[in-house]
């Protein structure tokens, strides 16, 4: 491709890749933290200045640039189209079939992908006798979907994925919603096929439970059977999103329990009215008589 191609092809594409950043930015939260606003403007600005460095026929400053900015664009295949230009004029054929795989995840039937599918089969030829062929590697990380980066590129977001990668070490990282992400280093040998397999721990959000009681004082608060207090209790309890049961008793009282669900991030309230067991009406009144003086005394 000619350099004037380069820059009309990678300006074109910009505009396409700043509209999806928008979407991006106002869709559901992904599968881990969401990067800073702070962050996402870094890579914008950096986007912008690779688009700025191929117009001025620095290639090398432009892949420089367009690599900062992916960690926060690898969501749409307009930043892996204009690293596969920039690694080509640079000679960087390990780099380009890399990103070339990105780019083919978001697109596979256009007319850039029959381009990109030249430009990263030329590049494996190039890199054959040196590193070897490309290795078949299988993401398999339970049955609810994830998504795999490898060296920051997408190329899974399936429940068991086959990619091909070459030869080389890279840095994997898997991603699920509500879950912790799983990072390690990947080695892919020459020759030597890998299922890659792996488990997501769930991310345990917290919430509080503020309990009250009727009567105020004395009694003894239990959450799942394991006493937490006696009230007043005027600090709520955080506890890890899930279903309680919680039982309050007081001699004397009836013991009152209900189940409960502590909701991420919110404030579960439950007061607690006891009401006088009979044995505890008939002990009190007994107390009460005993207490009495006797006649003529």
């Amino acid at each position: 491709m000619h350099l004037n191609t380069l820059a009309t092809s990678a300006i074109g594409r910009v505009l396409t890749g700043l509209s999806l950043a928008a979407l991006v930015a106002i869709s559901p939260p992904a599968l881990s933290a969401e990067p800073t606003e702070r962050e996402l403007a870094r890579a914008e600005k950096a986007y912008e200045q690779g688009v700025r460095f191929i117009r001025a026929r620095r290639i090398k400053r432009a892949q420089e640039s367009f690599e900062k900015a992916l960690p926060y664009k690898n969501q749409s295949s307009d930043i892996f189209f204009n690293l596969v230009q920039t690694t080509e004029k640079n000679r960087h054929w390990a780099k380009l079939y890399h990103y070339a795989s990105g780019f083919l995840y978001f697109e596979k039937e256009t007319k850039d992908a029959g381009i990109i599918q030249k430009q990263q089969a030329i590049a494996a030829k190039r890199l054959k006798k040196r590193l070897g062929a490309p290795v078949t590697i299988v993401f398999d990380f339970g049955d609810n979907p994830f998504e795999a980066y490898v060296d920051d590129v997408l190329l899974s977001e399936n429940r068991v994925t086959e990619v091909t990668l070459l030869p080389g070490t890279y840095k994997l990282r898997v991603k699920r919603y509500d879950h912790h992400d799983h990072e390690a280093t990947l080695v892919v040998e020459k020759d030597t096929p890998t299922t890659v397999k792996g488990e997501l721990k769930k991310i345990v959000y917290n919430g509080k439970l503020k309990v009250a009681t009727t009567p105020p004082a004395g009694v003894q608060v239990f959450i799942d059977d394991k006493q937490v207090g006696v009230t007043p209790i005027k600090k709520p309890f955080e506890l890890p999103t899930l279903r309680y049961l919680v039982r309050f008793e007081k001699p004397g009282f009836d013991s009152w329990s209900r189940y409960v669900t502590v909701e991420r991030e919110q404030t579960t309230e439950l007061s607690a009215t006891l009401e006088r067991s009979p044995v505890g009406t008939a002990e009190k009144a007994k107390a009460k008589a005993e207490a009495k003086p006797a006649p003529g005394k």
